[in-house]
């Protein structure tokens, strides 16, 4: 495999050619282009070369030959600018960068956009070239003697193992893994803090929001968190916006918006009808949460420790709903729908009051509430 010193393009400090300094002719330059591709060729072939002597070609000349022969854009890093850098890096979008000190580039880092067509944008990066802080691109994040790397959903830098080189079909393996959408299926208490305790949350029950929509959703924002329910388990949420705050989730989207807009999860005012009409409505919702971090910052600062927030219980597995349901049965629903909504009013009511009167640890067992949620489980979270 070839490495950062192998140069095909020429010695690593050539000779000047003839003319005032150092540039060459339209013969010498021609020659030089069929010379260097001929050794691009052998050496993306498997055949590297010992010793290739001729000028080396500038940068820009390099790049579209890997452009040529890549039929993709192959864009150029640089340490000297940190603020594109950084983009790369934690921006989101896939990236899939070769270090590269002259050029040189693996067979399967060329072959790759066959199987990976537009997914990722492919780069070059001099990762031995210092950062601002000093360290480089290698030792800041820790890629060892790795060739590539991959980033993508705000995640920064991570290396590609040999093993994913030896093919360009191994390679396009290995980075659809690494840049799939930070999009997850969650069942369990453990699970939904497993999955929102790193970044902004957004949690979407598969009863109100399509896979299509939440794929679409993540897509968009890469660097957030999205988690699903699926429509098989109902999140109870009964605990209030505190219970959601332990495991860091910032918006919640459970029920599917109706003609009256009485969505479950405060959905009056969505709208009905096409599924891009609810598609818009559930931007809305999701703008609206996320779009102010820093607010969203300044209040996880304020919640107590989220160790304990897998036993708060969200999670109960309903049976599915009938396919086909008579009049009454539906009428008989929505009666049920209204005394769950109910109850879990009379639920939250008393867990707030237990959380600033230790006189009121009664109320839940008076007003109907579970006993799995106490004041003593609630005092245990602040310990």
């Amino acid at each position: 495999m070839a490495t950062d010193d192998d140069d095909p393009f020429g010695e690593r400090d050539p000779a000047p050619g003839p003319g005032a300094g150092g540039s060459f002719g339209p013969c010498c330059v021609v020659v030089a282009l069929v010379t260097a591709l001929v050794g691009v060729l052998a050496t993306f072939g498997g055949v590297p070369l010992a010793a290739h002597h001729g000028p080396r070609l500038p940068l820009a000349v390099q790049r579209a030959i890997l452009d040529l022969l890549m039929g993709s854009h192959v864009q150029q890093l640089s340490a000297a600018q940190p603020d594109a850098l950084k983009e790369v890096f934690f921006g989101g979008e896939p990236w899939i960068v070769q270090c590269s000190r002259t050029g040189v580039v693996s067979a399967a880092f060329v072959k790759a956009p066959t199987y990976l067509g537009n997914l990722t944008t492919f780069a070059l990066l001099d990762c031995e070239e210092p950062l601002p802080s000093g360290k480089s691109t290698r030792e800041r994040f820790k890629l060892g003697g790795a060739a590539l790397f991959t980033a993508a959903n705000g995640n920064g830098p991570r290396p590609v193992p040999a093993s994913a080189l030896t093919s360009a079909y191994a390679l396009a393996a290995h980075v659809r893994s690494a840049v799939a959408l930070p999009l997850a299926a969650v069942t369990s208490d453990e699970q939904l803090a497993a999955g929102c305790h790193a970044r902004p949350c957004l949690v979407l029950s598969e009863r109100a929001v399509s896979g299509a929509t939440a794929q679409r959703i993540a897509a968009q924002h890469r660097t957030l968190r999205i988690v699903t329910v699926p429509a098989s388990h109902e999140l109870r949420h009964r605990d209030g916006a505190l219970a959601l705050a332990l495991a860091r989730v910032d918006a919640l989207v459970t029920a599917e918006p109706t003609a009256e807009g009485d969505g479950e999860d405060g959905g009056a005012g969505a709208p009905s009808g096409s599924a891009n009409a609810q598609a818009k409505w559930l931007e809305r919702v999701y703008d609206g949460q996320l779009g102010d971090e820093r607010a969203l910052a300044a209040f996880a600062s304020t919640i107590p420790p989220r160790a304990a927030a897998a036993s708060l219980g969200w999670f109960d597995e309903v049976p599915a709903p009938p396919a086909v349901a008579s009049r009454r049965t539906r009428g008989q629903q929505r009666t049920d729908e209204a005394s769950r909504r109910a109850q879990m009013a009379r639920e939250e009511e008393a867990y707030a009051k237990s959380l600033f009167a230790a006189d009121d640890a009664d109320d839940d067992d008076a007003d109907g509430g579970d006993e799995g949620d106490t004041v003593e489980e609630v005092e245990q979270f602040d310990e």
